[in-house]
């Protein structure tokens, strides 16, 4: 169940308000960043795999007004802030690899959703593939080292992939006609066909652990996904393939890529920033043990190469903007160095911000700290100082 964070009154504070998100515990998750960020105690490790700060309906943040609780989305109604947040903020601790996946564009989702919606699915059933009419864009800023998987390599590649055992040659031949083709074929193999095929490579890795590899080698992340993916049954994970497939990327801190509609995707272990279109719509490739529609997802997936989409900084002192073609979301980030530093920020639209690091204060009178999740209301301008010797270091997300 997803757990509130946060102190349990949050006076306001003249259009500033302190926020309670949400952990996530997902299995996937690691047990410290987050609980260090929040300054919580987790002796049973358990997971906390994401932090959601926004007006998802899986996960709503809370203002804490006159010692109650008030969801945010309808203190927003209340306020004539608009419907909820179209975004959502997050902060990510990936432990174990998640699933491939990726995302349809605005009108793909609304098509799709009206769809299934006169067939009568359930939103909740386990073949549901479109949950809301929304299109769901991601970026994602790096906090520690990251590694993923993002977009298909270039077809070259791709046939030298399957020069590695006699029993890929088919794959081969498929590769040299078009990524789609041998990514289909993959897509629509019997189980057993996949074990087949996948059980040289398993055969081969097995006896080494991942560390083994480096983790900018795809066996690296093959080798974990033969453990975290290992079926009672035997059966092996076709999504092995892509993990070859697809283009693994490193990401240092401070980097951010944004991840359009059609781009297939997985995050395989790091820290990051996540801010989002406020969407629950996924067609998944494999890694996982969720509904796959192969159907949907040869549909709606990007299958040819694609440069990654790394997303250049723009920076004016020490505000840090993260330009993107979403209109849903925009992600800035305030960086101050110490004591006596001091920048104003123009609050045009309703806003989430996360202290990520270090303390300080907004308009003098408000003191902020690390871990601290604040609301802010349009049609402001405020002046934030640091504190002490430490930066102070704070993510923003809003609309354009």
């Amino acid at each position: 169940m997803p757990e509130l964070t946060g102190n349990l009154y949050f006076p306001p504070m003249n259009g500033i308000y302190r926020i309670q998100g949400v952990i996530q515990p997902y299995a996937w998750g690691g047990h410290h960043f987050i609980a260090d960020l929040l300054g919580q105690e987790n002796p049973s490790a358990e997971p906390k795999a994401e932090l959601w700060m926004g007006t998802h309906s899986k996960g709503m943040a809370s203002i804490i007004i006159d010692g109650k609780p008030q969801s945010l989305s309808s203190f927003m109604d209340e306020h004539d802030l608009g419907n909820g947040l179209p975004y959502l903020f997050k902060v990510l601790d990936v432990h174990s690899m998640l699933s491939i996946q990726c995302h349809p564009n605005a009108q793909e989702a609304r098509v799709g959703f009206e769809k299934e919606e006169q067939e009568g699915i359930p939103l909740t059933a386990f073949h549901r593939v479109f949950r809301d009419a929304n299109p769901k864009p991601e970026m994602m800023l790096a906090i520690t080292d990251f590694y993923l998987l993002h977009g298909f390599r270039p077809k070259n590649d791709i046939q030298k992939v399957f020069e590695r055992f006699p029993q890929w040659n088919h794959l081969q031949e498929l590769a040299s006609n078009s990524i789609a083709t041998v990514y289909q074929a993959i897509m629509e193999y019997p189980q057993a066909t996949i074990n087949g095929l996948l059980a040289p490579l398993r055969d081969e890795l097995q006896p080494q652990p991942a560390s083994a590899f480096a983790k900018t080698n795809p066996d690296h992340w093959a080798r974990k996904a033969l453990d975290e993916y290992k079926r009672d049954n035997g059966d092996l994970d076709r999504g092995i393939f892509s993990i070859y497939m697809l283009q693994l990327l490193h990401l240092s801190p401070g980097e951010a890529i944004f991840q359009d509609a059609g781009i297939l995707h997985a995050y395989l272990e790091g820290v990051n920033i996540e801010l989002m279109a406020n969407s629950d719509n996924v067609f998944r490739g494999g890694l996982t043990v969720k509904h796959i529609d192969v159907d949907q997802l040869m549909k709606h997936a990007y299958l040819d190469h694609a440069a990654p989409t790394m997303v250049t900084p723009e920076q004016d002192g020490a505000i840090i903007r993260y330009p993107s073609s979403a209109d849903a979301f925009e992600l800035r980030q305030l960086k101050l160095d110490n004591t006596g530093t001091r920048v104003d920020v123009d609050i045009e639209a309703p806003s989430i911000w996360l202290v990520l690091e270090g303390a300080g204060s907004i308009d003098e009178n408000i003191s902020v700290q690390k871990g601290d999740q604040l609301f802010l209301t349009p049609n402001q301008q405020l002046a934030v100082n640091a504190r002490g010797d430490s930066p102070l270091r704070i993510m923003i997300a809003s609309t354009p």
